[in-house]
């Protein structure tokens, strides 16, 4: 007997989606709703602590392709969708979306509502996280080339120090070794900073 998973990758558009095989118990689903019009179930891939979809019996592949005959139909899903969302105590509101063909996210070629709710926390706190995450890699970053670049000028200033200087060279003048020390040093950062931390940063706020 064929896996849900291998159902579910032969499914085509059409009665034969995902969908069909759900309505028809080829793959085993528990149902939040159901009459002779349509099913209710709860989304495979959740987008929110509450992501049930609304499905259909009659297998018309997206909206566009609905008929002025199938008004009562699409009316009655959300008339489900509303009671559906009633039963999971989505008391303060929910979202309701449609996806159309291809360039409108549509997945699974068998037309069927979205509904997602309780999603205020949970959006608000995967996008702090986000936010932190990404300051911290950015900060990371350039604390990280910071940190090189200040080791280097440092070696380079004690290599072009008077000891080095004295050892190499046997010259006790120090004129020279710190002016050029001090200049190498001051190109070196002027480049990273205008070179490489600019376009990095841009990248990230991008």
């Amino acid at each position: 007997m064929a896996s849900e998973v291998e159902l579910a990758q032969s499914a085509k558009p059409g009665g034969d989606t995902i969908f069909g095989k759900i309505i028809r118990g080829e793959i085993k689903t528990d149902f939040l709703y159901e009459d002779d019009q349509c099913v209710a179930f709860n989304d495979i891939a959740p987008q929110a602590p509450v992501h049930f979809l609304v499905v259909p019996k009659k297998p018309i592949v997206k909206l566009s392709d609905a008929e002025d005959a199938d008004e009562q139909l699409l009316g009655h899903l959300l008339v489900v969708a509303r009671k559906v969302a009633k039963d999971k105590g989505l008391v303060q509101g929910y979202r309701v979306v449609i996806n159309d063909g291809p360039d409108g996210g549509q997945a699974v070629m068998h037309i069927h509502v979205h509904v997602t709710g309780a999603i205020n926390l949970f959006f608000h706190v995967c996008s702090s996280l986000n936010d932190v995450f990404a300051s911290y890699y950015e900060m990371s970053i350039d604390l990280c080339i910071s940190s090189c670049w200040v080791t280097f000028s440092l070696w380079l200033n004690k290599w072009l120090s008077r000891e080095i200087w004295r050892e190499v060279f046997g010259s006790s003048s120090m004129t020279v070794p710190m002016v050029v020390s001090r200049s190498i040093t001051s190109i070196f950062m002027f480049w990273v900073d205008d070179s490489w931390a600019g376009p990095q940063v841009n990248q990230v706020k991008n």
